[in-house]
């Protein structure tokens, strides 16, 4: 996994979860041209609430994003790719992302949450824990309007 100065169809973001005993360090979201399709239809169903400060967000249930956490099997050191970064773009194949090591949790009822100001995050449930997985704050308009390579 590298990163990239160039939009890339994946991008590395820092993640977070309430678990006591579960570990995530970071999630991987999927990019595609249908998915910034979409998320430009629903950053415009937003904007009628911008200026709505008791909006807290809208959520969609979306599944293009994965959890992880760091582990022994030569995950690559996300602080130092992302740099004191929240996120970026990075290259990465299919072999290295099945290298990766999800959470114990089996994970669902994926959402993304859109925040009146543009900015969202992706959450994620515990199936039998309902313990919480959730991603950095993104910038989804950036995204939307990337040219992805």
């Amino acid at each position: 996994m590298i990163t990239s100065d160039k939009p890339t169809v994946n991008i590395l973001i820092k993640a977070n979860t309430n678990s006591e005993w579960d570990c995530c360090e970071f999630a991987i979201i999927h990019l595609s041209k249908e998915w910034k399709k979409l998320q430009a239809t629903r950053l415009e169903t937003i904007k009628p609430f911008t200026d709505d400060y008791t909006l807290q967000s809208i959520r969609f249930y979306s599944t293009s994003v994965d959890f992880y956490q760091s582990g022994d099997n030569g995950t690559p050191d996300i602080e130092e790719l992302l740099a004191d970064k929240d996120w970026a773009f990075v290259e990465i194949d299919e072999n290295e992302l099945d290298e990766l090591t999800p959470p114990e949790n089996s994970l669902d009822f994926y959402t993304l949450e859109i925040h009146r100001d543009g900015n969202a995050r992706y959450k994620a449930y515990g199936k039998h824990t309902n313990e919480e997985f959730w991603t950095n704050k993104f910038p989804l308009q950036q995204l939307t309007e990337q040219n992805l390579v």
